[in-house]
């Protein structure tokens, strides 16, 4: 979701910033995997949390031209809106509790 919004806004260079977004999560999880890294992992832990609040707004663009057009009306217009902030926090929530999941399961080892 990310590259595909970052693509939308600047093209490639969008499309390479998100790639450097997937490689940084890839990071943390591979540092949240190592239980001897405690303040490390805590560090990349914070890091990602703010991505994915900055992703989230990213992801209410990407989720506005993927969700198919509502009929005319304010009801209708502040649903989708909605719908697309809902679906944003969700998917930056997910993409979130997997990276603190995998740190809290390795720290419980």
């Amino acid at each position: 979701l990310t590259i595909t919004g970052l693509f939308v806004f600047a093209k490639w260079a969008g499309a390479f910033l998100g790639g450097m977004f997937a490689l940084f999560l890839f990071t943390a999880v591979m540092i949240a995997r190592d239980k001897m890294k405690g303040l490390t992992s805590a560090q990349a832990l914070s890091t990602v949390l703010k991505l994915e609040i900055g992703a989230a707004g990213l992801h209410c663009f990407t989720f506005w031209r993927l969700l198919p057009g509502f009929p005319a009306g304010d009801w209708f217009f502040y649903s989708r809106i909605l719908a697309c902030i809902i679906l944003a926090c969700f998917a930056a929530y997910l993409s979130y509790s997997a990276v603190l999941t995998v740190r809290d399961y390795n720290a419980e080892a």
